[in-house]
């Protein structure tokens, strides 16, 4: 009979191969890591005097105020802070976004949108100072990042 053979139509499934299981990728260390002490100039990078700002950190209102231009030029030495003082404000580039910070307004500007202050920048001896929370924010750090010892008033930040 010429049906005799029986063909099948259902393909064949090969067996996988036990896949072995990669483990979890480590997120990325953070690359560096810097102190900042309440009443110092100095902004340690790594265990090292980094940079010595000629203005110190200070408490304000439970808000740690710090030299915008020394925070900046640590974190990339490439970075260039300008002051207009026609607008009486400072300019810079972070991470290619134009950023525009006026003292004692409510806001700062990052390109063409305008973003609330944790508490308003101010100058100090000629120094314009940012809260490390809006210093954060202007750097887009994420906040668990950060660590406060309030026995040495030293903010620890892993960036």
């Amino acid at each position: 009979d010429e049906f005799d053979e029986t063909v099948s139509l259902i393909p064949k499934i090969a067996e996988k191969e036990p896949v072995e299981e990669q483990p979890a990728v480590p997120e990325e260390p953070a690359k560096d890591i810097y102190q900042i002490t309440i009443g110092s100039p100095a902004i340690v990078k790594n265990g090292e005097v980094s940079y010595t700002a000629d203005v110190s950190p200070y408490l304000k209102n439970g808000y740690t105020m710090l030299p915008l231009r020394a925070l900046l030029e640590v974190s990339d030495p490439e970075l260039q802070v300008n002051w207009n003082n026609g607008t009486k404000s400072a300019h810079a580039f972070v991470n290619n976004k134009l950023v525009m910070i006026t003292p004692n307004t409510a806001t700062y500007m990052k390109e063409t949108e305008k973003i609330k202050l944790s508490t308003p920048a101010e100058t100090v001896n000629g120094r314009l100072f940012v809260s490390l929370r809006d210093w954060m924010n202007i750097m887009e750090i994420d906040g668990s990042q950060l660590d406060w010892n309030a026995k040495t008033k030293t903010v620890t930040l892993k960036y």
